[in-house]
């Protein structure tokens, strides 16, 4: 249910199916994992908690003499300056964060566990087991985009959330090419499964050899 969002990354997805059959492994259909939609919301919140105390955390190892000494300067420094640091975008984000408390506030610990019992325990795991999974294959994302000033990052469609949600092992390998434009297929699994995780991805891109090396425009093409 991470697929059909683009009919060329699902032909695209179909062919590294047909070559992870060739390659003697068996593939099952019908996979579904709780969508970006239910996880999302507990996992923005847990996030917003996570990213206020890393951020304030990294702040304090820089020592007393650091121009900035918590999230709450940066978003001082940014309202001082927004002509020059917020020219497209506000810093919403920053604000939300703000406003939360330390990693002990019961709303953290609610966000964080739903999220892990969607992404995980009712997500991954389930399906693990369920089908008798070594690992799941998805797209990885859709299709590269040109920067948006206006409307932000493409999220048609992709199936980065739930590995990163539940903090399992993800891998991404090339899957081929759409008019030109690198297509990723993602390999993950429930935790502490990393090195098959690495043997299957090394297996694919061996059996495949879809990588090209990336050449540098100086001006992106129309």
């Amino acid at each position: 249910n991470y697929c059909g969002f683009h009919d060329g990354i699902d032909t695209i997805f179909a062919d590294c199916l047909t070559t992870i059959r060739a390659q003697g492994a068996e593939v099952v259909a019908g996979v579904a994992l709780p969508t970006r939609e239910a996880i999302r919301p507990s996992e923005r919140r847990a996030m917003t908690y996570e990213f206020k105390a890393g951020l304030n955390a990294y702040f304090a190892r820089r020592g007393p003499t650091a121009p900035m000494q918590s999230l709450e300067d940066v978003i001082a420094f940014n309202t001082a300056n927004a002509d020059t640091t917020m020219p497209y975008f506000a810093q919403d984000i920053l604000e939300e964060a703000q406003t939360t408390g330390s990693l002990e506030a019961h709303e953290y610990r609610a966000a964080r566990a739903k999220t892990t019992r969607f992404a995980a325990t009712e997500g991954i795991d389930a399906a693990i087991t369920a089908h008798g999974l070594d690992a799941i294959a998805a797209p990885t994302a859709c299709v590269p985009w040109h920067i948006d000033w206006i409307n932000g990052d493409d999220r048609s469609g992709g199936s980065t959330t739930p590995a990163a949600a539940a903090g399992y092992p993800s891998i991404t390998v090339p899957a081929g090419y759409l008019c030109g434009l690198p297509i990723g297929l993602s390999l993950f699994t429930s935790e502490h499964h990393e090195p098959k995780l690495i043997q299957m991805a090394y297996a694919f891109e061996q059996a495949t050899r879809f990588r090209q090396p990336p050449n540098f425009n100086a001006h992106a093409g129309t």
